[in-house]
């Protein structure tokens, strides 16, 4: 592996192509280098930039570096396919996220009706995504949720009533993996190897339960919401329990696909201590899960809405 990364390195050194780049950047990725490095490299080689699966990498660490709009801006300028050995891109969550993330930048500035705007964007996918877009009917509880916030903002309680009417009940009250015999929340995690240019914690299927938890304490059904969050915990301790080396997650010695595992885990352990209100287990969680996958989407946005002075 060390003799591949250099190879690729000193092919980068020669100005590189797009495969170069797209192989570097996923032993990179296995190896948990920081995304701000794998980042800046393919900034540094834009003229080369020109394979969907390459460019679909850049798009998820812009999203994970807070740069929402380099991200639309590379989802909007190319028609993505799906192509035979290329994989599945799931560009759909690349884009609601980038939506998402500029939503919530606009959120905490303020502006509530581009957020808004951000939000409605977000549950949209353009045309040019719709071969590489994935399964993303899972993350409608999710979008509701951040639309309803935006219309309270505004002063429309009744609208972000219907909203979180929606999220808290959008298809059933259980994730895609379970609809699939995936086994759910209590059962094994999608591994995101399955799903080609799918960074980490880009979508993290069992997380459908927390928002549909905290669209249920916004309607006053608290109980219900306790039960969703306890049960979130409960999947992701499950998962840790059955790990070999959970305190090393982040050693090179911990098969990749296994340090996914973890890191998704720790999320969902995580986001589920925050629906309880505990903040700092919730942070503990997160760091948790950063220290076995540096680039994990998810647990970066949720550290930075904990701290939200603090860049993602």
């Amino acid at each position: 592996r060390d003799r591949a990364v250099a190879a690729l390195e000193k092919a980068v050194e020669f100005g590189g192509n797009a495969v170069v780049f797209n192989d570097l950047d996923k032993l990179y990725e296995e190896n948990g280098v920081p995304p701000a490095k794998r980042l800046t490299l393919m900034d540094a080689h834009q003229k080369v930039m020109d394979r969907d699966d390459v460019i679909a990498r850049e798009i998820n660490l812009d999203i994970v570096a807070g740069k929402a709009d380099a991200a639309i801006q590379l989802l909007q300028s190319r028609f993505f396919r799906s192509w035979e050995g290329g994989g599945s891109f799931s560009l759909g969550d690349s884009w609601i996220n980038a939506n998402l993330v500029r939503g919530h930048q606009h959120m905490r500035n303020k502006q509530y009706a581009q957020a808004l705007a951000d939000y409605q964007a977000a549950m949209k996918i353009p045309d040019n995504l719709q071969e590489a877009a994935g399964n993303v009917s899972g993350r409608r509880s999710e979008i509701c949720f951040w639309i309803g916030g935006a219309y309270q903002a505004m002063g429309d309680s009744k609208s972000a009533e219907r909203f979180w009417t929606d999220a808290s009940g959008a298809s059933a009250l259980q994730p895609a993996a379970a609809r699939r015999g995936g086994g759910g929340t209590t059962g094994q995690f999608r591994g995101r190897g399955n799903v080609g240019g799918l960074g980490a914690g880009v979508h993290v299927e069992q997380a459908t339960l927390y928002y549909q938890g905290l669209a249920l304490q916004k309607l006053g059904q608290a109980d219900r919401a306790v039960a969703i969050f306890q049960q979130l915990i409960n999947a992701g301790e499950k998962v840790l329990g059955g790990a070999l080396d959970v305190g090393g997650a982040a050693s090179a010695s911990v098969p990749f696909a296994q340090r996914a595992q973890i890191a998704d885990a720790h999320y969902l352990v995580g986001i589920g201590e925050l629906g309880l209100n505990h903040a700092d287990k919730a942070r503990e969680e997160f760091s948790l899960a950063l220290k076995a996958s540096p680039d994990h989407y998810a647990a970066t946005m949720a550290l930075a809405e904990l701290a939200p002075d603090a860049r993602p």
